[in-house]
């Protein structure tokens, strides 16, 4: 050991002459307890320009186990031995505190993880590990009573949540997904035990993404709702695939259009509310009567009996007979004609027939 200038050393001692006591191994100096046992030994490094400096603090302040020496810029090496760990702090520390928020990085220097320090800050991140089958976490802590956790990538960097082999990505509460403003986009409800679900496939180039009920069971319906009296909108096309039926329920069936201002077409025929006319009332009984014989005959009504040959008023009773009642008939097929055009017109009009050849 090689003291220079106004250096000093000071050893004390206690009865057995040990404690402090500075011994010499191969030029290897160390500081040994009372007991004879090392406290600290050092090692030399030949032509060495660095080396640790430790300085003492005053109330309030920190002591320093700092590297010093030639180099401009000089890592500061803490190590155990073997698998031996570097323990930090203690029970009672409030902290482990980076002096200059500086990363963490790994044995090449590249950063693990990186801080940002915020003025007066309440809130963090608790890490929390797991005993076998339970999973670690991370989550928002602090002092606020309600705390949002803030994962997000870089510029146009995605966030990525599990990997190809997790079972799923699980919501601990099933809570809803929410917007930017915290309204709801998405909201889950839990069924206990469930086998069936909804799978959301994605689509290439000129392909339709699919929305499809899948799961445990065969034969699964994928059910749409509105809430209330409200329905199920479209805001496109609706197209049926080849080969697929509209199935109707058969307690209380169906309604097409459940008000007559809506507007309803079939064909390509532009859609119209529901036809209405005057020509569209029931045409009625019909009013022509069958004509029987009679004695006496009544025109309009009966055919008296011919006598052989006829007399005149014989024939003049059948004849006003028969025309009487060509004119009923004649009411009765313009009465019917009148409601064919209606219901022609009707048809024409939704589309439900096209009206010509």
């Amino acid at each position: 050991m090689v003291l220079k200038g106004d250096d000093k050393i000071e050893v004390k001692t206690s009865q057995d002459g040990k404690v402090g006591e500075l011994v010499n191994s191969d030029g290897v100096f160390g500081l040994m307890d009372s007991n004879g046992n090392e406290v600290f030994k050092t090692s030399g490094v030949a032509s060495a320009v660095n080396e640790f400096t430790i300085a003492n603090a005053a109330t309030g302040n920190a002591p320093s186990l700092a590297a010093t020496g030639g180099d401009t810029n000089i890592a500061a090496i803490l190590k155990g031995k073997g698998t031996g760990a570097v323990r930090l702090g203690q029970a009672t520390s409030s902290d482990v505190r980076l002096e200059a928020d500086q990363p963490i990085a790994d044995s090449s220097g590249n950063e693990y993880l990186k801080f940002s320090k915020t003025a007066t800050a309440v809130n963090e991140f608790t890490i929390a590990n797991a005993a076998t089958g339970n999973a670690p976490s991370l989550a928002a802590t602090g002092g606020d009573t309600n705390i949002a956790a803030i994962l997000k990538g870089k510029g146009t960097g995605a966030v990525r949540l599990g990997q190809a082999t997790s079972s799923d990505v699980r919501l601990e509460a099933d809570q809803p997904i929410a917007d930017s403003s915290g309204n709801e986009y998405l909201k889950f409800s839990k069924t206990a035990s469930a086998v069936n679900e909804v799978t959301l496939t994605n689509a290439a180039t000129a392909n339709n993404p699919i929305l499809t009920a899948t799961g445990g069971d065969d034969n699964i319906s994928l059910a749409l709702g509105g809430k209330g009296t409200g329905g199920v909108l479209s805001l496109s096309n609706l197209t049926m695939t080849d080969a697929k039926n509209i199935v109707l329920d058969t307690t209380t069936g169906t309604q097409l259009g459940t008000a007559v201002s809506q507007k309803l077409g079939f064909w390509a025929t532009t859609p119209v509310v529901q036809p209405v006319g005057a020509g569209q009332a029931e045409a009625g009984a019909q009013t022509q009567e069958v004509m029987t014989d009679s004695t006496g005959g009544t025109p309009a009504t009966t055919i008296s009996a011919f006598s052989s040959p006829p007399t005149q008023a014989e024939c003049n009773n059948a004849l006003a007979s028969v025309l009487a009642q060509l004119a009923k008939i004649k009411a009765d097929v313009t009465a019917v004609k009148t409601l064919e055009d209606a219901m022609r017109t009707a048809n024409v009009s939704t589309g439900m027939m096209k009206g010509g050849a």
